[in-house]
């Protein structure tokens, strides 16, 4: 038997065993095509996502009610947070919100539109700003026995800032929604 046919036969037999939360969320880096954005609002039910069209095109869309997960950035935390980079919140994508910065953009954009001018670089890029709003599901993190766990709260909770936010790969998805069963 080659190494390919142990590896699939494995996976068949023991899908949700071999990956834990620590190893999921050390897979989502900063710099991942699977980056979505970051927070600019959180609280205990919902989250508020800045994103951007080059983000969304690499992640391949970002649908309605589709499956994201929130981690704490690798540079927020020191030693003693480490933990807490170990856990990753599930949510799901419900709909568009205003950015920050919506009547500035709405304004540039009615002018851009109306004058069919010619963008330069940066303000094409500023115009590629949006914002989504998700429903948090809840955190799954690694037991001290290295199984799997559902908390359908919010383990701690940082400053927006601290957090980045990825859409899964399917992998990794299909490992969070069967884990509980």
């Amino acid at each position: 038997v080659n190494d390919l046919e142990k590896t699939e036969n494995a996976d068949f037999l023991y899908p949700f065993n071999h990956d834990s939360i620590s190893e999921i969320a050390d897979y989502y880096e900063e710099n991942s095509d699977h980056r979505l954005g970051y927070l600019l609002k959180f609280n205990y039910e919902n989250i508020h996502i800045a994103t951007c069209d080059t983000w969304k095109n690499k992640c391949k869309g970002v649908p309605r009610n589709s499956f994201i997960i929130v981690k704490l950035r690798k540079s927020y935390h020191d030693q003693e947070q480490k933990h807490f980079s170990k856990k990753i919140i599930l949510a799901r994508v419900t709909e568009s919100v205003a950015a920050p910065l919506e009547a500035d953009l709405l304004t540039s954009l009615f002018e851009v539109h109306k004058t069919q001018v010619t963008l330069d670089p940066y303000t094409t890029k500023e115009l590629q700003w949006s914002a989504l709003k998700a429903t948090i599901i809840g955190t799954f993190y690694d037991t001290s026995e290295g199984k799997i766990e559902f908390g359908n709260d919010i383990v701690n909770f940082f400053s927006p800032y601290a957090y980045e936010v990825f859409s899964p790969n399917s992998k990794h998805l299909e490992i969070l929604i069967n884990s509980s069963s």
